[in-house]
């Protein structure tokens, strides 16, 4: 049971280690890191994660036509011619 703790415990903090290395921007070492406890490693990888710049989509907005289901509009004719 203590064993399954600290292997639990184990590859939560590498995991968390690897998301801070991840980023472009990290400045710690190696050894900074592995001196860290648990808690400043898990504040550190959620300021780590980058975000994505929103991307706006339209997809599925515009109305899809697939058969001209509509009638033509007739066309106006002028008749000059008495009645």
């Amino acid at each position: 049971m203590l064993n399954q703790s600290l292997r639990i415990h184990k590859q939560t903090r590498d995991g968390m280690i690897a998301k801070i290395k991840a980023n472009a921007r990290n400045k710690f070492s190696d050894e900074q890191l592995e001196a860290m406890g648990l808690d400043a490693l898990e504040a550190i990888a959620a300021l780590a994660v980058e975000e994505e710049e929103p991307v706006a989509n339209f997809a599925g907005l515009a109305p899809v036509v697939t058969a001209n289901t509509e009638e033509a509009l007739q066309l106006p004719t002028w008749d000059f011619s008495k009645k």
